[in-house]
């Protein structure tokens, strides 16, 4: 990932407001209990064009759902969801926020050298409703962790669950655009 990108910041939403731990003061586990499956391929968006307010849009329910949050293929021509019957704004969401550089290309050291560490990557995964969606993903020896075995489920789990509590914060970052062309020039 380039250098320009590891200084930016990421914004994940949570559905609600109070999502801090009134004793730590950090995110509360339980905004990421809820979306377990999800921590091998989290859902986050690149602060910059995509602005801290624009984590209150939501797809709704229906037909055409699956088409925005899918893939979006460089050049592909998309249609925009329809407001109010496609998209709808819920203002109850909280959210936090991520530094890339803090979570990309860390390793989690398991305690059993026998294992491969797994490594955490922040990748560009535009979908056709947000260009700007960035997937925090896992890899053992380069390779992408697409289904957790039982056997590292619960330790991936906590492990990932751990790196993201510790780096997140809640403060409006100071943050800039990029160009869009940065974005398809970079291999992530």
């Amino acid at each position: 990932m380039d250098q320009q990108f590891q200084e930016h910041f990421l914004i994940r939403r949570t559905p609600s407001k109070n999502n801090q731990n009134p004793i730590t003061g950090k995110l509360d586990d339980q905004f990421l209990i809820t979306q377990t499956d999800h921590l091998r391929d989290l859902s986050t968006n690149l602060i910059g064009t995509f602005l801290v307010g624009d984590i209150y849009w939501e797809i709704k329910k229906g037909d055409n759902k699956e088409y925005f949050l899918s893939i979006w293929v460089e050049n592909e021509t998309v249609f925009a969801p329809i407001y109010p019957e496609e998209v709808s704004l819920n203002i109850e969401s909280g959210y936090f926020f991520l530094k890339i550089e803090d979570i990309h290309d860390k390793e989690i050291f398991f305690d059993d050298a026998t294992q491969a560490n797994p490594i955490c990557k922040v990748m560009h995964t535009p979908t056709k409703s947000n260009f700007w969606h960035f997937s925090i993903r896992w890899f053992f020896n380069g390779i992408e962790l697409v289904q957790w075995s039982k056997a590292i489920k619960n330790r991936m789990k906590t492990f990932s669950k751990s790196l993201i509590i510790e780096k997140a914060f809640f403060e409006e970052p100071l943050y800039h655009s990029l160009d869009p062309k940065e974005y398809l020039k970079n291999n992530f």
